[in-house]
């Protein structure tokens, strides 16, 4: 019994570490396999309502064999035994089910034979007819059905690997959600930093590479953000160092060699509670804005967002960038007349009665626009064919 014991803590130091890096979950099992004289073995979690929660980890097992099984049929001897246990027991599926009878059946034929096996021991995570969760082990025909001193070690690692399966589970949603949240602030037109509580960078938004990558009076280096004159660079670091105490911030301008507006940056906190000296989450953000650059719009978001026509959406763009109905007019090569004609039609489908009024819908539609839609149609709206009407 003592040689168990070592190999269970041996077994459930591989767990744990397999749920800190995922490649290590076959190895696992594997080895779990072995320590019972086994084929292979699987973990496997289900849940009705997010099946998105899901878990399958095999060791040694076919993918190509369960998988179809998996999604098409599970009323199968063993899986049926499944529902007849409580959570936190382990069975041996011969208890159920005879090896003579298990092998009459197409689950037996289809699934267990083309893999060599015969008895499964079973352990069972969860059972409430909305989730089921559980930890399987495969012997072949040679090697004899599971007794109760094999249960028994299966039962002794069941806790852990479903423990380990969860801290799997949770890391793998939050990478996602970091994910997400990137794609989100990518989206925006201010650069946004994140700064951990050392001062160093941790994450930068496509507007903020673009703003770097001028050159123009912010650059990135090992501290952090720093501004191009002695000055402005003292300042946002006591801007930053605010943010990092939650004392607030604050907003201040930075020159630019270029001679071009300021830019507009403004340090806050990302956190309001907790410090911790090896922290390395996001602490602070600076917003980088460049004053002059409008909200880049594009002309089918328009249309989907206000129902325009293709024309129409080209003409409320011009109009947003500044330019009146005559300079409307020689950019895309049609008459005042049938500018004016647009404009009614944008007025219409905008709720509004003015051309400020216009602008001002489309400034604040901006932040709708996804980035990959805001590229490469500005050249295109520069030549339209000569028209009264769309």
């Amino acid at each position: 019994m003592r040689v168990d014991e070592t190999v269970c803590r041996g077994l459930v130091g591989a767990f744990y570490d397999a749920a800190l890096d995922p490649a290590l979950w076959h190895d696992a099992l594997v080895r779990a396999s072995d320590a019972m004289s086994a084929i292979g073995a699987m973990y496997i979690s289900l849940d009705t309502q997010r099946p998105l929660q899901g878990q399958l980890v095999l060791g040694r097992i076919n993918p190509d064999l369960v998988l179809p099984y998996l999604k098409l049929c599970q009323d199968d001897p063993w899986h049926m035994a499944t529902r007849l246990v409580r959570p936190g027991t382990a069975f041996a599926t011969d208890s159920f089910v005879s090896a003579s009878t298990l092998g009459r059946t197409e689950f037996y034929s289809d699934i267990l034979r083309p893999q060599g096996i015969l008895h499964g021991g079973i352990g069972m995570l969860a059972q409430d007819g909305i989730k089921s969760a559980g930890f399987s082990v495969f012997r072949s025909r040679e090697v004899g059905p599971f007794e109760e001193r094999d249960l028994g070690f299966l039962l002794a690692l069941l806790p852990h690997v479903k423990r380990a399966a969860q801290i799997a589970w949770r890391l793998a949603a939050a990478a996602d959600s970091e994910q997400a949240k990137g794609v989100v602030l990518d989206q925006i037109d201010h650069g946004v930093v994140l700064i951990d509580s050392g001062g160093r960078v941790l994450f930068t938004n496509r507007a903020a590479d673009e703003i770097l990558a001028l050159g123009d009076g912010l650059s990135l280096t090992a501290d952090g953000v720093r501004a191009g004159t002695t000055a402005d660079t003292r300042r946002l670091q006591s801007l930053v160092a605010e943010a990092l105490n939650v004392a607030g911030g604050g907003t201040m301008r930075v020159a630019r060699p270029s001679l071009a507006e300021p830019w507009l940056v403004l340090a806050a906190p990302a956190r309001s509670h907790g410090w911790w000296p090896l922290d390395t989450r996001a602490a602070a953000v600076v917003f980088i804005t460049d004053p002059a650059r409008a909200p880049t719009l594009s002309c089918s978001m328009l249309r989907q967002l206000f129902d325009l026509t293709p024309t129409e959406a080209k003409v409320a763009l011009s109009i947003a960038a500044g330019n009146d109905v005559p300079e409307s007019a020689r950019e895309f090569r049609i008459s005042a007349n049938t500018v004016h004609t647009h404009m009614r039609h944008i007025f219409r489908k905008l709720g509004v009665r003015r051309q400020a009024e216009v602008v001002r819908v489309l400034m604040r539609a901006g932040i709708v626009i996804p980035a990959t839609d805001q590229r490469g149609e500005t050249e295109k709206s520069n030549h339209l064919p000569q028209q009264k009407n769309e």
